[in-house]
């Protein structure tokens, strides 16, 4: 009888050391907290319309908290409620309450390479990268394989093609120029835009002389041997064909499309100081009176010097030389007369 009191004593004081606190957790194996308080006087109040939601409460009031949700692993709750690992455009985990980038979604890049802010970079890929405005490669640059200002076949935009009328083109700054003519045609007009607008046909037996025509047809105007001429310089066509910068007794040359002389033939002069009749006075010794510039000074009959004619005696008077006209003229005299009975020696004799 006293065994079995012994038994009983010792099963009471088992009992009683493993009894639970009522006011201690049991943690569940999906994550959720059971409430076991029954009768502390505070009824469970639901709340976020009954549904459970990550907030650290008992929102259906089922006993535990946040019960739905794996800390561990929940993208959008990782480690703690509301601690989200999405990010625009990217592809994440949460492994063991930690947050894992795991690359970019389909169409996005992480063009600046800066995980923390996501894919940022939203992109269609199309293929290799075309001219159209587009980044088709998706490498964070539009059409970067085409250089405009000298692409033929997209001149200043894409998709312009430098085909102009009856002429080989090219693309020159961004805009389409004409380099040569097609046989038959020239660019009249000089515009590149509308190409070689003027048909031609071969003249002078297709040998190309200075006219103003494209006698070969070539597509270029007054080039003889092949080579422009050019009217500011030639001094065989100077300001136009067939004016020859011809200029008497000098070295001609064509200057802005006007003939001048670099230097005058010796011993010739350009005593009138005009270059279109060129070196046109030969010297010819002292200056005498002749009507001519014979000392090329650019004045006729000048510095020649001046004396006496006439008579001095009696009545008569001297007067003073002069050239007019290239003639020696006497001026001022006054000349014999007849003898008369006056007391004066008028005959000067």
């Amino acid at each position: 009888m006293r065994a079995l009191l012994l038994l009983g004593a010792a099963a009471l004081v088992t009992l009683a050391a493993c009894s639970q606190d009522p006011y201690a957790l049991i943690v569940l194996d999906d994550g959720g907290r059971r409430d076991t308080r029954p009768g502390d006087g505070e009824p469970c109040v639901k709340s976020a319309n009954g549904i459970e939601i990550c907030d650290g409460k008992d929102n259906d009031c089922d006993g535990q908290i946040d019960e739905t949700f794996n800390l561990d692993l929940d993208p959008q709750n990782c480690g703690s409620c509301g601690k989200s690992c999405l990010l625009p455009g990217a592809i994440t985990a949460c492994e063991l309450r930690a947050c894992k980038f795991l690359g970019c979604a389909p169409g996005f890049y992480d063009q600046n390479g800066n995980a923390a802010d996501g894919c940022e970079y939203a992109c269609p890929l199309s293929g290799p990268e075309v001219c159209d405005g587009l980044d088709n490669d998706c490498n964070g640059q539009k059409d970067e394989t085409f250089d405009l200002s000298k692409d033929p076949d997209n001149c200043g935009g894409c998709g312009v093609v430098c085909l102009l009328a009856n002429a080989v083109a090219k693309c020159e700054a961004s805009q389409c120029k004409v380099v040569s003519c097609k046989a038959g045609f020239i660019n009249l007009d000089k515009k590149d835009a509308n190409g070689c607008e003027a048909p031609c046909t071969i003249t002078k037996g297709g040998v190309e002389v200075c006219d103003g025509l494209d006698n070969d047809c070539n597509g270029v105007v007054d080039d003889p041997g092949g080579k422009p001429i050019d009217h500011q310089t030639d001094p065989l066509h100077c300001g136009g064909c067939g004016v020859q910068c011809l200029v008497a007794n000098a070295t001609a040359t064509c200057k802005g499309g006007k003939c001048s002389f670099t230097a005058c033939t010796a011993p010739y002069v350009d005593a009138d100081g005009n270059a279109a009749n060129g070196c046109e006075c030969l010297p010819s010794g002292p200056e005498v009176c002749d009507g001519k510039d014979n000392d090329c000074d650019g004045k006729i009959d000048d510095g020649i010097a001046t004396g006496t004619c006439g008579s001095a005696v009696g009545e008569c008077k001297q007067g003073t030389l002069s050239c007019v006209n290239g003639i020696s003229v006497c001026t001022g005299k006054v000349d014999a007369k007849p003898e008369v009975c006056d007391g004066k020696d008028n005959d000067c004799d």
